[in-house]
């Protein structure tokens, strides 16, 4: 029945928990185990498109992983101009996919290849022998962040790691967002540039990098100045978000991260050096 409806409206998904039901069909078995709807890992790229809601039938793929099923790109590409890609992309993050590149095969870190995905890390789980208020169980459906010790299972340095992976991304995120405000306000076509100065590059609703107090009074070109905007700029802007919106900064796979800025910061110094 369930692939017969249409999605849910924003207000029902938000005021609906990830309850057993979500993740479990309590009524049968499944190839997956634990009664699970769908699979723990797998690597088809999938992106729910939900400006088609209506049709959810056709875009269900069963053998997608479970998180995947929600947390995709919905639909998004490098061509939307009114605001930047959801903050939904983490499974296309895994899995290295829906980036723009540049023609050549995009280096891939571990992470993705790990069995159970999002929940080796996710849904961490620990036992021990004596569990107290202050040293209990983890059973993992809490659905928080990550502990450290997940990391631990295969980094000695895990923290250091961490610490190290997730400063350099912020600062490749930072140097594409500099590289970008400078062709705004230099190199942008005359009249985005002198209305919305560092916004130019920006989407109409503009993303938090620009905007990080998501006020409504901030604004970036139109729909029809969009299309004044290069398709190099709109392209990098797409990897930007879809790097800042992962929200891990670069650890779920740290190697497609990289080479996603890295191919937005070319993109740009293209543009800055003609």
């Amino acid at each position: 029945m369930l692939l017969n409806k249409s999605l849910p409206t924003g207000d029902e998904a938000a005021n609906t928990g990830i309850t057993c039901v979500v993740c479990h069909d309590p009524h049968s078995a499944t190839a997956n185990g634990s009664q699970l709807r769908n699979p723990t890992s797998s690597l088809i790229p999938f992106s729910y498109s939900t400006s088609t809601n209506t049709n959810f039938k056709a875009q269900y793929n069963a053998s997608v992983s479970i998180c995947g099923q929600c947390h995709n790109s919905r639909g998004g590409t490098w061509k939307d101009g009114g605001r930047p890609p959801h903050h939904s992309q983490q499974y296309n993050m895994l899995i290295g996919d829906n980036g723009v590149e540049d023609g050549t095969t995009p280096p891939q870190s571990k992470h993705r290849d790990e069995s159970g995905q999002c929940t080796v890390c996710h849904m961490f789980k620990k036992t021990v022998e004596t569990p107290t208020e202050t040293t209990p169980n983890v059973m993992g459906h809490t659905f928080s962040s990550p502990s450290i010790e997940a990391c631990a299972k295969c980094h000695d340095d895990s923290e250091t790691r961490l610490a190290n992976t997730q400063a350099d991304t912020k600062q490749r995120i930072a140097t594409v967002k500099a590289l970008l405000d400078q062709w705004a306000t230099s190199r942008a076509p005359d009249a985005i540039r002198t209305k919305y100065g560092a916004l130019a590059w920006e989407y109409t609703s503009p993303g938090e990098l620009s905007n990080p107090s998501g006020s409504a009074t901030v604004v970036g070109p139109s729909s029809a100045e969009q299309a004044t905007i290069p398709d190099e700029v709109k392209q990098a802007r797409w990897n930007l978000y879809m790097v800042a919106h992962d929200l891990s900064n670069g650890i779920h796979n740290t190697k497609y991260a990289q080479y996603l800025l890295q191919v937005a910061t070319a993109k740009i110094n293209t543009l800055l050096g003609q």
